[in-house]
């Protein structure tokens, strides 16, 4: 669950493979770095090791080695293994490759002169598996997915694709030709491996000239780079083809600068835009579908000064007018006008929700000019869905159209195809030549005949073609991939020669979806472990993952699943509703014996007397409903046995406690259930067993996601209250108050990140863990895992450390040993520190803190 996505975690704190950094208040760290033991020499220059970098990660990692008397003949040990590739850089700083260890541990790093020198830093790097993913900067499905494309098309011989959901401009040095190709750069990304909205160099969700948020078209010149940045109600001209990741636009348009996003920013204008769509440009003039607005921008030249008014307008009477059909719909009015197509003599546009495409054939020099013809409807004033029927003349929705020198495309989104005119229509209603997606001029099934080559799924209102004049490339909106044919498609439903953003042509997942194997993940939520085993709640692939002992090596494949037959399996209550099957499960935990598993999606908690030691092993008992067969929500009525999507369980002594999300509460039983439906002894976040409000208050939540116990805390995870809650005592009665809140002052506040970014200020906190002394908080939309030295005892008090952030006043979205995207879950057991992290899909294993 996101709301709304890893350890830049800095070792300032002595023996932190992973590290901390107090940032309260500009102090200092209150431990300092171990004194490196040096050999005693004679030598003049002393031989001495100060620092590490970074402290942890995994095998091969890149090591900067700090100190003095650093020779071509200095190397270093790492764990007692040699530290491969070493490179003198001065005499105080040398690099190296971290080499093969055996287990995730915190090592000393030595380093050793010819003259029989040596320095010891003890505790310097930690080394760190990571599970999910083949290593600890890839994520492969963002790598090499899309998620509801919006454009594809060639710019020179550069390949670029709007990702739009992923919030990035996609581009690929050249054409792909064959499956599985990786983009060499991103625009609106640190890299290939996030996508967050705005996500910046400084903090996610913040607009700046290198961020996107929804970018649904672009156009290209051949040198500059248009996009209509949607959301954030602007487009961003790059002057030159960007060549590195996030490179900054340099002008906007429909904004003031570059850190502005409002709709018709200071009123409606001829330089304010509302959700623009499309954009389009014949190498001179540029032309804009202010889509909100329900009107075309047209600029005489591209404007080279940021926020430059249009010259003229289309689809209104003037630059302050917005109705949809204004003064009734004709020749002259647009309804949510998106895609666009130009060239010297001729403007075709995606009058979408008038189900038409208007095409202009005269001069563009004066505000609201008549259209010339239309396409999709026998005459200028009709605007029905495939009027007098599903044919080569009608269109459901057209959200994109586009032109090459001969051929008009067109994206008819609802109907599910691509229609093509081998020549220009120049009479009204002009029938299409070609239809790609269907097999005949009058079918519109979505992925007709099954996802394939030749199948189309436009029913997310973004199907778009585009054409260099030699090859087709149709961005699959739904199908989440982009269908390339190497030459212009002659019949009807001619199957695609290539596919990108997905493994083949039959699936459809978002970003590539990843084969389920035994060493994938999928949006993993849950974790738990006694120190030998490992249990996963890989929630999007509908299953838990067992690890019989501590992985010791990055993607190492799980022994056991359950929730489904196999490791390979992902279906949703795979074989039906059962004590075998799941559907999202989310929250997981055990006292070393039982196993209880929200399986949310189910309304209710399975649970299992031992804890299994086989494939797909059946559940003893279900809560929340009277069988293992039911999945009801509320099951019968809200009660003391129903649950509704719960998504986190945890154990003290012999007490289960479990979140009741979609209840607004948290279950206690007194005693560790063993029955299908058993009854709660105790709520909290209501007076009583049969309500479910929310709210902001002491005694209230808003759709909570976490909950964790210690020997004396209740603490839950307020997740839309942007805040964490504390009871200071187990011994509780219903509807009883929380003592302290954290991420807020005042218990009836629930401001995002109240009073700005900082130690003390929270963001959708999605989980809660402690080990009796201090607390950790997984909090999803900051992107990071804080950390108190001591259990808190006064409202919105600031945390000491922070790990995914290299401070406690950023929370950018990324992937790497010292990043995370939407942590879910943090868990210490014996030496070892665990983070679910989310986004990135994936799992890392470290020294504890």
């Amino acid at each position: 669950m996101n709301v709304s996505s890893f350890i830049k975690v800095i070792l300032l704190c002595a023996g932190f493979a992973m590290g901390c950094r107090p940032q309260l208040n500009g102090s200092s760290d209150s431990t300092s770095t171990p004194e490196p033991t040096t050999t005693p020499t004679t030598s003049s220059t002393t031989l001495t090791l100060t620092a590490v970098s970074p402290t942890g990660g995994g095998v091969a990692t890149t090591l900067t080695l700090t100190g003095t008397g650093f020779s071509s003949s200095t190397t270093a040990t790492v764990g007692g293994n040699t530290c491969t590739n070493p490179t003198i850089v001065s005499a105080s700083q040398m690099t190296c490759t971290a080499p093969a260890h055996s287990q995730v541990e915190k090592t000393s790093v030595v380093v050793q002169g010819s003259d029989g020198q040596s320095s010891t830093l003890a505790n310097a790097f930690g080394y760190m598996v990571v599970l999910g993913q083949p290593n600890l900067t890839t994520q492969e499905g963002l790598q090499k997915g899309v998620t509801y494309p919006t454009l594809a098309s060639k710019c020179g011989t550069k390949f670029l694709i709007a990702d739009a959901t992923n919030n990035r401009i996609l581009i690929y040095n050249q054409v792909p030709t064959a499956t599985e190709t990786s983009p060499d750069l991103v625009l609106g990304q640190p890299s290939l491996y996030t996508n967050a909205d705005n996500n910046t160099p400084n903090a996610q969700g913040t607009v700046s000239a290198q961020s996107l948020y929804r970018p649904r078209m672009f156009v290209c010149t051949g040198t500059k780079l248009i996009v209509a940045d949607r959301n954030n109600n602007r487009v961003l001209i790059w002057s030159i083809l960007p060549t590195s990741n996030q490179t900054a636009a340099d002008i906007v348009l429909g904004q003031p600068n570059l850190t502005s996003s409002t709709a018709n920013n200071g009123g409606i204008g001829a330089a304010t835009l509302k959700t623009p769509e499309g954009v389009a440009t014949d190498g001179t003039r540029l032309l804009v579908s202010d889509t909100g607005n329900n009107r075309v921008f047209l600029w005489n030249t591209i404007p080279t000064v940021t926020n430059t008014a249009a010259d003229y307008v289309l689809g209104q009477p003037n630059f302050t007018s917005s109705t949809a059909n204004n003064g009734g719909i004709s020749a002259q009015t647009l309804n949510y006008p998106a895609g666009l197509a130009v060239d010297a003599t001729a403007l075709f546009v995606a009058d979408e929700s008038n189900h038409r495409v208007l095409a202009w054939y005269v001069p563009l020099n004066a505000n609201q000019i008549a259209a010339s013809n239309v396409i999709g409807q026998p005459n200028m004033t009709s605007n029905t869905v495939n009027n007098g029927g599903l044919a080569a003349t009608t269109l459901n929705f057209p959200s994109h159209v586009h032109a090459d020198t001969t051929h008009v495309y067109v994206g008819d989104d609802f109907n599910h195809r691509v229609l093509i005119w081998n020549n220009f229509p120049f009479v009204d209603q002009a029938p299409a030549d070609v239809v790609l997606g269907q097999p005949n001029m009058t079918s519109n099934t979505a992925n007709n005949g099954g996802i394939a080559a030749t199948s189309i799924n436009g029913g997310f209102n973004d199907l778009s073609p585009f054409s260099d004049g030699t090859k087709l490339y149709v961005a699959d909106n739904a199908n989440n991939r982009v269908l390339i044919w190497n030459t212009i498609p002659v019949a009807n439903q001619q199957a695609a020669d290539l596919v990108v953003g997905q493994p083949g042509f039959t699936t459809n997942d978002i970003n590539r979806g990843r084969s389920t194997t035994a060493k994938t993940l999928l949006n993993p939520q849950g974790l738990w472990s006694d120190g030998t085993r490992v249990f996963v709640a890989d929630s999007s692939n509908n299953r838990v993952l067992i690890w019989n002992s501590i992985p010791t090596t990055d993607a190492q494949s799980a022994d056991l699943v359950l929730g489904q037959p196999n490791l390979t399996s992902s279906t949703s209550n795979n074989g039906g509703v059962s004590g075998q099957s799941m559907s999202s499960p989310q929250g997981l935990f055990s006292d070393g014996t039982r196993l209880f598993i929200t399986d949310s999606n189910n309304s209710r908690v399975l649970g299992w007397a031992t804890l299994p030691t086989s494939n797909q092993q059946t559940a003893g008992f279900a809560l929340g409903q009277p069988d293992l067969t039911s999945s009801a929500s509320n099951n019968g009525g809200i009660n003391s046995n129903t649950l509704s999507y719960p998504t986190s369980v945890s154990i003290n002594s012999n007490s289960l406690y479990v979140l009741d999300s979609s209840n607004n509460r948290v279950l206690i039983w007194n005693a560790l259930p063993s029955s299908n439906g058993a009854t709660a002894n105790t709520v909290i976040g209501q007076n009583n067993f049969t309500s479910f409000s929310n709210g902001t208050t002491s005694q209230k939540f808003m759709i909570p996601q976490g909950v964790f116990t210690d020997s004396s805390h209740l603490y839950v995870a307020d997740i839309f209250n942007n805040r964490v809650l504390i009871w200071n005592t187990l011994s509780l009665s219903n509807g009883q108050a929380a003592d302290v809140v954290l991420g807020q002052t005042l218990f009836t506040t629930s401001t995002l990140n109240n009073g700005g970014l900082s130690a003390s200020s929270l963001y959708a906190p999605f989980s809660v863990f402690s080990d009796g002394t201090r607390l950790f908080v997984a909090e999803e939309n900051n992107n990071r895992v804080l950390m108190w030295n001591a259990i808190p005892t006064a409202n919105k008090t600031a945390a000491d450390s922070v790990f995914g952030q290299q401070n406690l006043t950023s929370n950018i979205a990324a992937i790497g040993a010292e990043n995370l995207y939407n942590p879910e879950q943090v868990f210490i057991t014996g030496n070892l520190f665990f983070i679910v992290d989310g986004r990135n899909s994936r799992v890392i294993v470290m020294p504890k803190p």
